[in-house]
């Protein structure tokens, strides 16, 4: 999420695991592997942020399952 003096950004990532692996992506950008996730868009909930954020990173079409944590 990206936070300025005018307003907040809320972010959302999913966690993908599988036989007791942790799918991962690798980002160019930063350089690290990080968890699939990105800006929630306007009157968007973070459930389907989730799962389009999959789809737009890794080419995955996932089923929102539950919620795990909540920070900020």
């Amino acid at each position: 999420y990206v936070v300025t003096k005018d307003h907040a950004r809320v972010g959302s990532s999913g966690l993908l695991i599988e036989d007791d692996k942790l799918l991962m992506g690798f980002s160019k950008k930063w350089d690290r592997w990080v968890i699939p996730g990105g800006g929630v868009d306007h009157m968007e909930s973070y459930k389907h942020t989730v799962v389009r954020e999959w789809r737009e990173e890794t080419g995955l079409e996932i089923e929102w399952l539950r919620l795990v944590d909540i920070f900020e």
